[in-house]
């Protein structure tokens, strides 16, 4: 008789283990299905510089190596399609974690719940692209773990999510700000209990020591950014507000390698003149970093701090008014587009042996269509709606879980509109990579509230 039900508890939990993995790997496939129809993984521009970390242990100057070395070994095992099948796991695990610390139990929840998010939100193009924005939301989601539900997370989480958190950080130079804000609101309501909120800007802060220390290893400097002020005066140009301070500058007779592309600047025609001045093909940047980086660098420097000393007044209109336009500013798919041979991504995709497979994709050939990304932004202002009222809800309940996840997560949004629109400029891709929490949230406190009712 023992026996018997020995056999029946090894089977059910067998049967329940089972269907954990199979809806696992169901979401993952669901997220990988914008990748799927495109039939390669999305590229952007960037994407070309990511794959040359991980292919040829290159190391450049305007981003951190994190996320390239993160593509390694996925890249070299089982070629770009293991590394999206890599982030596509990454996200269901995240999610159906998320679920479990919210009380939302049955396996199959997991793929109910993601489908609607394929179905409705930006998260598919970004698990099936290769960039660092993948882990924007999903770091965010890890904050939101650690956090919130610190007392539900088995021993060994406590110690990964970290530590997974810190490689988002140390991903993206906007993690860190957009990362330490929302581990603060989240912890808000459950100040009496910090110890979550603790050991998420812990992390944080490794993140950081991580990124400075691949920057001394790679250019002999521990510091965070080697091309920080090269970013912030490019949005200084692209506002009209460093063109006056170089001019004066100039006759003065100082800058003079920013003097020599003055003309270039001040052109009426385009419209984002600091943005051309980093990325442009022709831009004169490339020719004049190569001959003394570090002296164009101090130019850089110095002009940013002529700016803000010249135009203080104006900073915090800009600052508020830039994360105003990026709130809203979300469209998917930006910078998805055809890319010619004379891009690095193209490249890249050559030497990797898939330029067959990139040629016949959506991606090269411009259709890949609407694909419902229309549903995107208005799904995640609905969702906004209904977060500030489960809001107000979980204040009136007093529920500090809730009222955590909440307010982390309209922190989290909020951040990252401001960190990427003041700090870099206002692109589609910035808000998108982040508004699928929104609906996330939203879906998930809806369904435990209803559940909590019954």
């Amino acid at each position: 008789m023992c026996d018997g039900r020995g056999m029946a508890k090894a089977i059910s939990l067998t049967r329940h283990l089972g269907g954990r993995i199979a809806a696992l790997l169901l979401s993952a496939l669901l997220l990988m299905w914008v990748a799927l129809a495109n039939g390669y993984p999305l590229l952007f521009s960037d994407s070309g510089t990511y794959l040359r970390i991980g292919t040829e242990l290159y190391f450049p100057n305007d981003r951190p190596v994190t996320y390239g070395l993160m593509l390694l070994p996925f890249v070299r095992v089982g070629g770009v399609w293991l590394a999206v099948a890599a982030q596509c796991l990454a996200a269901a695990w995240l999610i159906g974690r998320l679920l479990t610390v919210v009380g939302i139990r049955g396996a199959w929840m997991l793929p109910a719940v993601v489908a609607m998010l394929c179905a409705g939100t930006s998260l598919p193009w970004f698990t099936g692209q290769l960039m660092p924005d993948v882990l924007t939301g999903l770091g965010g989601l890890i904050v939101l773990l650690i956090v919130c539900g610190w007392d539900g997370l088995a021993r060994w989480e406590r110690v990964a999510l970290p530590l997974a958190l810190a490689g988002c950080v140390a991903a993206h130079l906007s993690h860190l700000p957009i990362f330490a804000a929302t581990a603060v609101a989240a912890g808000l309501p459950r100040w009496r209990r910090p110890v979550g909120a603790g050991a998420a800007l812990v992390a944080v802060m490794f993140g950081l020591l991580v990124v400075c220390s691949f920057n001394l290893v790679g250019a002999g400097r521990f510091v965070p950014s080697l091309q920080s002020d090269a970013f912030l005066l490019a949005k200084l140009l692209d506002q009209r507000m460093a063109q006056a301070p170089l001019a004066e500058a100039c006759a003065q007779g100082e800058l003079p390698r920013l003097c020599s592309a003055r003309k270039r600047f001040d052109r009426q025609d385009d419209p984002m003149p600091g943005q051309s001045w980093l990325w442009a093909l022709d831009t004169p940047r490339v020719a004049l970093a190569a001959a003394d980086e570090q002296a164009l660098a101090a130019e850089e420097k110095a002009l940013v701090g002529r700016t803000l000393s010249a135009r203080s007044g104006e900073i915090i209109p800009m600052a508020i008014a830039s994360t105003a336009r990026q709130l809203v500013t979300a469209r998917t798919g930006d910078g998805i587009q055809y890319w010619g041979p004379e891009m690095q991504v193209q490249q890249q995709v050559a030497a990797l042996g898939d330029s067959a497979a990139f040629a016949a994709s959506r991606q090269q050939n411009g259709r890949l269509g609407g694909m419902g990304r229309g549903l995107h932004l208005p799904v995640a202002l609905l969702s906004a709606l209904l977060v500030l009222v489960l809001a107000w809800a979980a204040w009136r309940r007093r529920d500090p879980f809730a009222g955590g996840l909440i307010l982390g997560t309209i922190v989290l949004v909020v951040a990252n509109a401001a960190v990427c629109g003041i700090l870099s400029g206002v692109f589609d891709r910035y808000q998108s990579r982040i508004i699928w929490v929104l609906p996330l949230i939203a879906m998930v406190l809806l369904v435990r509230q209803r559940r909590a009712a019954d």
